[in-house]
């Protein structure tokens, strides 16, 4: 008996706004989902300095959540193949969003790490089977361009909690309303990811299904004839894959490090080097998801037309990253004596403007590793499986760094911490560059 016997399957999705429509409703899912994840990264400054709680105790709350969604992730990939998407996205979304609503009722480092730990279960539950829905509904080629639109409901949610947190914390007078707010978002997000995948399982739900239940009899599109005849064999094995699975993990496990570790300390960073109000520094995050988004666009464009392996571009991306913590390192350097002049402005400024090309690149890379690459194993239906694997090692490296890099800055300054990128860049680049060979092979051979 397969082990997906028994889920229903679909035709691909022949209308172009259907098409829209899906993507749209998987990008407002994951949107959903940021937005009851992320909002704690953007006012950990203001919980650490309102309750008076250390850093590296209030960075306990997001290493939990990380190690927790990295486990997650495995699960979730795994359930994903073989349980309904929209009963895991639907689930993960409402268990999110009770848990921003208990958070604030008690600000102790111990109550929140464990309340955040427990986000991390309903975070897990999003992003396997939001890959799985996709390639449910979408052929390859309509897949490979809504993953990246999809991809943009994170960076839209970062813009929102980061204009907004600030004025809430202003309103309000405090860090709390930001997370019943979100929670009242993840709770709408919820109804209408189950609702709406309904509709569309019942509109393109198939009638028959081949004897094996893994292909369908019918196809929506004269795309589906291109996928191959062997999906939902077994995943090929051997020493290559092998090689290519902990050369792969590594470098995600590295990418995840600069990724979140980067991107939760950028506005301490900014507020204790030019001495910036919280509020103000945590406005100064709008700009990442801008350039979040340019940078998925142009690593699906080095992917499509330029370069054409994943290993390959995400070396690029390293390599860029690394060069733009040098100069942030350089920049760092100008900020003393700045005030009163042009520098006093200039100076945070660029060093802004380099902490969201350093992001940008990361995101750039982990669209490579857990969408481009997972793809090519949609053939033995286990996309959902290798989504989730590449997601954990991107979190394992985020729980790592976040609590890292603030022990870091606590004991050594800011200066180590940015040195720490640059090692970290060179780390990930050499492992793309030692993962060129095995992916390249497999690519001819197994995934051929």
């Amino acid at each position: 008996m397969s082990k997906k016997a028994g889920l229903q399957k679909y035709r691909y999705i022949t209308s172009r706004r259907d098409t829209v429509l899906m993507t749209v409703l998987c990008a407002a899912a994951y949107f959903c989902s940021y937005m009851t994840r992320i909002n704690y990264k953007a006012v950990i400054s203001a919980i650490s300095a309102s309750e008076g709680i250390a850093k590296d105790a209030a960075a306990a709350a997001l290493t939990g959540l990380f190690i927790t969604y990295g486990v997650g992730q495995l699960i979730s990939g795994w359930l994903g193949d073989r349980i309904n998407p929209k009963y895991l996205m639907s689930g993960g979304l409402l268990l999110a969003s009770v848990m921003n609503i208990v958070l604030p009722l008690n600000p102790n480092p111990v109550y929140m790490t464990v309340i955040w730990c427990i986000n991390g279960f309903g975070q897990a539950m999003m992003w396997p089977p939001i890959v799985k829905t996709l390639t449910n509904f979408l052929n390859e080629n309509d897949y490979l361009h809504a993953s990246v639109k999809v991809c943009w409901g994170s960076s839209f949610a970062t813009v929102l909690i980061y204009l907004c947190a600030p004025l809430l914390m202003t309103v309000t007078g405090g860090w709390k309303s930001v997370f019943f707010v979100c929670a009242a978002v993840g709770a709408a997000g919820s109804v209408a990811v189950f609702v709406s995948l309904s509709l569309f399982e019942k509109k393109y739900a198939m009638k028959s299904v081949a004897p094996d239940g893994d292909l369908p009899q019918e196809s929506g599109s004269p795309a589906e004839k291109t996928m191959p005849a062997s999906e939902g064999s077994s995943m090929p094995g051997g020493r290559t894959v092998v090689l290519f699975f902990a050369i792969l993990l590594c470098a995600i496990i590295v990418q995840g490090s600069l990724k979140d570790g980067v991107d939760t300390w950028m506005p301490a960073y900014i507020s204790e080097t030019f001495g910036l109000g919280t509020n103000i520094s945590i406005l100064s995050g709008v700009i990442l998801p801008f350039f979040t988004i340019i940078s998925y666009q142009v690593s699906t464009y080095f992917f499509e037309k330029v370069i054409k392996n994943e290993m390959t571009c995400g070396m690029f991306f390293y390599v860029l990253a690394g060069v733009c913590s040098a100069a942030l390192l350089a920049v760092r350097g100008l900020s003393t004596g700045a005030e009163g002049n042009f520098s006093s402005v200039a100076v945070p400024c660029l060093s802004i403007l380099l902490f969201a090309l350093i992001i940008g690149c990361m995101h750039a890379i982990n669209l490579l590793f857990t969408c481009f690459v997972p793809r090519q194993f949609r053939r033995f239906g286990n996309i959902s499986w290798v989504s989730g694997l590449t997601n954990f090692g991107t979190y394992v490296g985020s729980a790592v760094a976040t609590y890292g890099f603030a022990v870091l800055t606590e004991d050594f300054g800011w200066s180590s911490t940015v040195i720490s990128w640059i090692i970290i860049a060179v780390t990930g680049a050499l492992l793309c560059l030692a993962g060129f060979f095995p992916w390249k092979k497999l690519l001819k051979t197994s995934l051929g």
